[in-house]
């Protein structure tokens, strides 16, 4: 408010929750006429406008709740009959709980069903890189040993987890035949920056990833610009297109 007031403040961008919303409505005079971007999916905020709506709020974080229903298009498509979700901890999936009962209301409507929920912790939480490969480890052994639901649905993760996640898995004999890999739009957007030892680990994993229409004029223009820069800048990255195929 003090940096609103004395006209300092430009923008508020952040992954802004519910109360950070609220917060925002009640000093909507000093405010007003600055922009607020946040970055969290509606779904992850829990996302309930406050009573007086900020016109200056726009949410650019992608809603969940449309992943989920990617997720259960999938699960349809090869008409899987049981599931075990897998989510980080401390993430904006985690403190949305709607969001997985809404997922299991629409798996069972397509005759499927959650059997396990494996929640990992996020490596910020942890003391070390170690300490989260022992827990992924031992989170993995106890699906292994059951021998009964094989299809493992990621419907939240960081791109630190994922890696973690399936190199541990390559490791257990857990990506060969008769194993499902689900990944979500988060992760398979960026597979492209994934180096040649990350993508050997996740060979036979499937997922959707979020296409952005190139129709208009000034969206190739900006497309070719920033390719044309970061080339320039970066000559020793290479843009390649990596493609995911199911091994089913």
């Amino acid at each position: 408010m003090d940096l609103a007031q004395k006209k300092e403040l430009l923008a508020i961008i952040g992954t802004i929750t519910h109360s950070e919303e609220s917060l925002a409505s009640k000093i909507n005079n000093a405010t007003k006429n600055i922009p607020i971007l946040s970055l969290s999916s509606p779904a992850a905020a829990n996302t309930q406008l406050p009573s007086s709506p900020l016109p200056q709020l726009i949410q650019f974080g992608d809603d969940i709740k449309a992943h989920m229903q990617c997720l259960v298009g999938i699960v349809r498509r090869f008409k899987w009959q049981r599931v075990t979700t897998i989510y980080e901890l401390n993430s904006g999936f985690s403190y949305d709980p709607s969001a997985l009962l809404d997922l299991s209301d629409s798996l069972r409507h397509v005759g499927s069903e959650i059997d396990n929920h494996l929640a990992l912790p996020s490596l910020s939480s942890l003391s070390s890189q170690s300490e989260l490969k022992s827990r992924i480890e031992n989170e993995l052994s106890q699906q292994k040993n059951k021998k009964n639901n094989m299809v493992f649905l990621i419907v939240h993760s960081s791109l630190e987890l994922a890696i973690m996640l399936f190199e541990k898995a390559k490791q257990m004999g857990m990506m060969e035949k008769g194993y499902v890999w689900v990944i979500p739009n988060e992760v398979a957007g960026l597979l492209d920056s994934f180096n040649s030892s990350v993508i050997s680990s996740m060979q036979g994993v499937i997922g959707f990833k979020k296409q952005l229409m190139e129709t208009s004029e000034s969206y190739r223009n900006f497309k070719f610009k920033f390719r044309r820069s970061f080339a320039l800048e970066y000559p020793e990255e290479e843009y390649t297109k990596c493609f995911c195929t199911s091994s089913l």
